[in-house]
């Protein structure tokens, strides 16, 4: 039988295999798609390429499994996302269990079968969520492009985003974040309106890509100008298609499109939780859009800045995508009706994608997530274009240049890699000698089965490390101490919240321990007295530890 714990181990001490081994891979993969391309010119059988897809999630895992292994949380929203997973596993009813704040309900549901694996008390299920989220991204997209522009293009332009994925090391690229769902739910919907106009096939087609895309806006707000195009572009394309059957398709399309928000609507009404949703999610969401006063230039400025100091990559991949881009870009379209349209469809998403990232003036460098499919139909589109609209003189020129830049982009990718390491390497050992954090390893004496926990501070790791489960809906503390239209009503639905369940435990995690708001002054009987009130009439300080305090209920000490 393999011991797998011991086999992480021995090559978590040997930097050289992981590189050879993903190194390996991505070498193998440029061979595949370089070489077919240059022996034959022609285009083949447009269809499904499996076989590369299942060397995309090769290349994905080999690339990152350091950091899906590793035991603590890569960025705060991993572990607000995890526990509020859990929370809805007592209480299903988003907006009364759980504010996800920017996250829809999607991006926590689609946690559950990991966690059915996993547990709720490890990373490795969010961990493991995003890597099948991203490999279901990038594997549909690559047999969306095989579908309109052959395997050989499609391989050839896929690649490069599979690489980007596989060699960041950046936390915001690598944790589970709230644009993957959104992608994945994206990129199906795509590949499903490529089937339909494409084959031509049964309109329950029309009904996956309409419950797809009407399903984005409960994953990720900031993702529905790229939902919203695709749908108005099919309907609009519904409309002037001469089918007897244009009535159907058009049917199954609004259907699916309004059935995730109808369940949901009536859970809302039946739960009462109208004024939670509508002030959580869409108010406070309008208001977060606002929150930076950014130029745009100082956007792009910080993003680089980020990029380059998490070494994310990004600064490599955008720039190398944007000349690949010109590169290719010629004035003459193509006759192909479908390549025209997938040119379209990439530059109209490409555009979309970069106003989705730059709207919130935020610079983080997860909502990238939103631009790396859209970019890469583009490059195929442009290729596609590029075979296709060039004269026949230029067939050789062609095959060349493409070979070049896909050789250029990914060595650039992989040389970079081989120069600066990924940081995760040696990290399994230690971590398995102390596999908590130094607050949660002072909190777990006191757990009990079943126990809940409230959190003033950002300190979410503490549900997962320590198998407590959120009592109240809100867990991080930004919305109770910044100024704001809406902060009185986030503080006394905490308040009630919490006097509704007076969990087993409260913990004031302010200090540093604490993601943001680190300062004293942040403290809970310093900026909130009604809720000061409540632990000292119910709860006893049980612990300190750098800063934090753990109170536990009064009649539950001697238990």
């Amino acid at each position: 039988m393999i011991n797998y714990n011991a086999m992480w181990t021995w090559m978590d001490q040997r930097p050289l295999v992981y590189f050879c081994l993903v190194g390996g891979l991505i070498t193998l993969a440029l061979i595949l798609a370089i070489l077919p391309l240059l022996r034959d010119p022609s285009d083949e059988k447009r269809s499904h390429d499996w076989i590369w897809g299942i060397l995309i999630v090769a290349i994905l895992a080999a690339g990152r499994w350091p950091s899906i292994l590793l035991p603590r949380e890569l960025c705060p929203d991993e572990g607000q996302m995890l526990a509020g997973a859990r929370a809805l596993t007592y209480d299903p009813v988003f907006w009364r269990s759980v504010d996800g704040g920017t996250a829809g309900p999607m991006d926590f549901f689609a946690l559950w079968p990991a966690a059915g694996v996993f547990g709720w008390q490890t990373f490795l299920t969010v961990r493991m969520t995003g890597l099948v989220l991203l490999s279901i991204t990038l594997v549909v997209a690559h047999q969306c492009m095989t579908l309109v522009l052959g395997k050989k293009i499609a391989r050839v332009a896929s690649l490069s985003a599979v690489c980007l994925e596989a060699l960041t090391i950046a936390p915001d690229l690598l944790h589970y974040s709230t644009e993957l769902v959104s992608m994945a739910m994206l990129t199906v919907a795509a590949y499903a309106a490529c089937r339909r106009w494409l084959f031509q096939p049964s309109p329950l087609w029309n009904g996956l890509g309409g419950l797809l895309l009407g399903a984005i806006p409960l994953a990720k707000i900031q993702a529905i100008p790229l939902a919203g195009c695709l749908g108005v572009g099919w309907l609009v394309a519904e409309f002037f298609a001469a089918r007897a059957d244009r009535a159907r398709r058009i049917t199954y399309l609004l259907a699916g499109a309004l059935l995730p928000f109808s369940l949901f609507a009536w859970q809302l009404t039946l739960a009462g939780e109208w004024n939670s949703f509508f002030i959580s999610y869409i108010l406070s969401n309008i208001q977060y859009s606002g929150f930076s006063k950014r130029t745009l230039s100082q956007l792009l400025i910080a993003m680089f800045e980020n990029s380059t100091q998490a070494d994310s990559l990004l600064d490599l991949w955008v720039p190398g995508s944007l000349i690949w881009l010109v590169l290719t870009l010629r004035p003459r379209i193509s006759g192909d009706r479908a390549i025209r349209g997938f040119i379209l469809a990439g530059c109209a998403a490409t555009l979309l994608a970069l106003y989705c990232i730059s709207f919130t003036r935020q610079d983080f460098l997860h909502y990238w997530q939103l631009a790396i499919i859209p970019v890469t139909f583009l490059i195929g589109a442009c290729i596609g274009n590029l075979r296709s609209a060039s004269p026949q003189s230029w067939l050789q020129w062609n095959r060349w240049l493409m070979a070049t830049c896909v050789l250029g982009l990914v060595g650039t990718l992989l040389v970079h890699r081989a120069r600066k390491p990924n940081p995760f390497m040696g990290f399994h050992a230690i971590f398995e000698q102390s596999p908590h954090t130094a607050l949660s390893s002072c909190i777990i004496p006191h757990v009990h089965p079943g126990d809940a926990l409230a959190i003033w501070g950002w300190s979410n790791y503490v549900y997962v490390e320590t198998g407590l489960r959120q009592a109240t809906r809100d867990t991080v503390v930004y919305i109770f101490v910044e100024a704001g239209p809406y902060r009185d009503y986030y503080r006394q639905r905490f308040l009630n919240d919490f006097i509704n369940a007076l969990p087993a435990f409260f913990l004031d995690s302010i200090g540093p321990c604490s993601a943001i708001y680190r300062r004293a002054e942040y403290a809970h009987d310093r900026k909130f007295p009604a809720l000061a009130a409540v632990i000292r009439s119910h709860y006893i300080l049980v612990e300190e530890m750098n800063g934090a305090r753990l109170y536990q209920r009064q009649d539950l000490i001697n238990r």
